[in-house]
């Protein structure tokens, strides 16, 4: 996000909080430059490749950030990038945040980066779009039409694919919120709060949420297989058992998905005195 906040520091992007359930599209990768579909690259000796990154699956965009990282044995060798849109601060190798100039529509060329292959790349070696490391979402960022920053998705492209690993959109995940208070409750009382897992993007995405913390329970929702656009609501219990301060983070059981950080205080239940006139006039006896 620092790198984007350079950018809304010229007047190009203006970036409000986080948005949930609306389509971001995905950053996809490919070696075809007409229908930008076949994100397969063909490793079988000397050859400059080009592969085009591109914004898929959006009705209007006016930003992203992202990287390419790469992984598998990739051997092929970085000759350089050309951005096609009219600002970018970064490198898609360690980070780049990319201003469109205007609200566009999919597909949206952002960048095309060339290597030269040698042959001896393995099979399923692949190219991957994941969040830019200074983003503090930890997941790609999209700027819609609206100004409002979407959690978007990343694909991956293989090299000389055998049948074991097959290239496309990868899912992604958004969870909100990332944090629940449960301020302050009676021993032996109960406190029900949740929060939302969200397939923000394509695939499939499937775990189990989980804690290990006293105190703390997983009521409802524990275990998820969302395709795109599905959520699923996650309920969490806290039954103090003892005065003070509790904290635990429920693991949402795929990297994806952030945890959440759960807090809650456990207090002593003071009885409240029943005013009845016989009270009262014990009150003046006294």
């Amino acid at each position: 996000m620092a790198k984007l906040l350079i950018v809304v520091m010229v007047g190009v992007l203006l970036f409000s909080g986080v948005a949930f359930g609306q389509p971001a599209g995905y950053i996809g990768l490919y070696t075809d430059a007409s229908t930008y579909t076949n994100c397969i690259m063909n490793d079988f000796g000397p050859a400059l490749v080009p592969v085009y990154v591109v914004h898929k699956a959006i009705p209007g965009a006016t930003a992203s950030q992202f990287m390419v990282t790469m992984g598998g044995g990739f051997n092929a060798i970085y000759i350089s990038e050309i951005v096609h849109m009219p600002l970018s601060i970064g490198s898609v190798l360690t980070g780049i945040s990319i201003a469109y100039g205007g609200c566009l529509p999919s597909d949206i060329l952002l960048v095309t980066i060339n290597y030269f292959t040698q042959g001896i790349s393995p099979s399923c070696a692949y190219l991957k779009v994941v969040a830019d490391p200074a983003s503090p979402n930890g997941q790609i960022e999209i700027d819609d039409c609206a100004f409002n920053i979407l959690l978007g998705g990343g694909s991956t492209l293989y090299v000389n694919p055998d049948g074991t690993c097959q290239c496309g959109p990868d899912a992604s995940c958004g969870v909100h919120p990332g944090a629940l208070d449960f301020g302050g409750v009676a021993i032996g009382a109960s406190v029900d709060k949740t929060f939302t897992i969200t397939n923000t993007t394509f695939g499939t995405l499937s775990g189990s949420v989980s804690e290990a913390c006293d105190h703390y329970s997983v009521v409802s929702g524990g275990t998820y297989n969302l395709t795109a656009g599905q959520s699923q609501v996650v309920t969490i219990r806290f039954t103090p058992t003892s005065v003070g301060t509790h904290t635990c983070t429920v693991e949402t059981g795929n990297a994806l998905c952030s945890d959440v950080a759960l807090t809650g205080i456990g207090d002593i239940q003071v009885p409240t005195q029943t005013r009845t006139w016989g009270n009262i006039k014990a009150l003046f006896r006294n």
